[in-house]
């Protein structure tokens, strides 16, 4: 927490270890834009692999044998399995009616990706995220490099929308949010978000799977939704591949959902209170400026808290997301029992 970035630091969260006994991954803030970069260059590798954009899956007609695909152009395709990996606001999750659990609508935001050379004034006090309280302004800032590609979490007031704020306002909002006049401010690119959390409450239907955001979108608070969808994907892909290669029977992806809907939704959970005690401690900072802050930091401040705090989620009961317990013939990827 920063009254801005080139001034007072108001507190710290420390990162964690880098290495930890329980695992031996190790701890890494990667970019989204990079991430998909290794991802999208290993699937182009790929001989029997064909990437299309802006196609979208018009209709999805499941069937016992197969799954009828109609796509943009009206394109028809039958495959044998889908892997729907369409995003938060998954087509396919709606047209087969998959129902979801979770707060939903805490709060809409902007991403504003820009390039500002704030690394050399950063030194011995650097840090993925610095939520910014100023007299005008309330602001998250994520270093992206490190030096000077950032990303700006800002906050919509209601009937707000994308439109309301061009380039040269969101400059303007840069350049005072973080206390560094003289460094010129260059936006990239701006996309609107909602920060909704929701767990799909099926992860297969027949033949079709949901992996990512289509079956489950976090709180970015504590960045465990990209490391979620990583390994529901992984846990599919290694059993879909025994069974399309005859190693398995297709009861072995009943195991999918078992194992990684329960540990989404906990996951959820976590980035829930995650939110809950960013926005508490932000909070009593907070309280320490609003005597001098603007009416609209007030009035942003306030709807920002009471959006969260008001959405806090408790389930109901083990259908809403209780902790799966493994048998003993739950096999690993790597051939080995839990």
């Amino acid at each position: 927490m920063v009254q801005d970035i080139g001034r007072e630091e108001l507190g710290r969260v420390p990162y964690t270890e880098e290495f930890n006994e329980l695992t031996p991954c190790t701890g890494l803030h990667c970019s989204q834009t990079w991430t998909e970069k290794v991802l999208f260059d290993a699937v182009t590798a790929e001989s029997d692999a064909e990437v299309r954009f802006n196609c979208e899956v018009l209709n999805i007609a499941p069937g016992d044998e197969s799954v009828r695909l109609t796509v943009s152009g009206e394109q028809v395709f039958d495959v044998p399995w889908v892997v729907a990996a369409d995003g938060a606001s998954s087509g396919i999750r709606h047209q087969l009616e998959v129902a979801t659990n979770g707060p939903g609508d805490m709060g809409h935001f902007l991403n504003v990706m820009f390039r500002a050379d704030y690394g050399a004034r950063l030194e011995g006090r650097r840090a993925i995220l610095y939520p910014t309280f100023t007299d005008d302004y309330l602001e998250f800032f994520v270093a992206i490099d490190g030096t000077d590609l950032w990303l700006m979490h800002h906050f919509l007031q209601p009937a707000e929308t994308a439109a309301d704020f061009p380039p040269d306002r969101l400059q303007s909002i840069v350049v005072k949010a973080s206390g560094l006049p003289s460094v010129p401010v260059e936006i990239l690119s701006v996309m609107p978000w909602v920060m909704s959390p929701k767990v799909a409450r099926r992860y297969r239907i027949g033949r079709i799977f949901l992996v990512g955001d289509a079956a489950a979108r976090l709180s970015p608070t504590g960045g465990l939704g990209l490391n979620t969808g990583l390994q529901s994907a992984h846990n599919l892909a290694w059993k879909l591949a025994a069974v399309v290669k005859g190693e398995a029977g297709s009861s072995l992806l009943d195991t999918y959902q078992e194992e990684r809907r329960d540990a989404a939704f906990w996951t959820m959970q976590n980035t829930n209170r995650n939110a809950d005690e960013i926005t508490d401690i932000s909070a009593s900072t907070g309280r320490h400026f609003m005597c001098r802050a603007t009416n609209t930091v007030r009035l942003m401040w306030s709807r920002f808290c009471g959006q969260v705090s008001k959405k806090r989620f408790v389930p109901k009961g083990p259908s809403d997301g209780s902790l799966a317990v493994y048998n003993s013939d739950r096999a690993l990827g790597d051939g080995s029992f839990l």
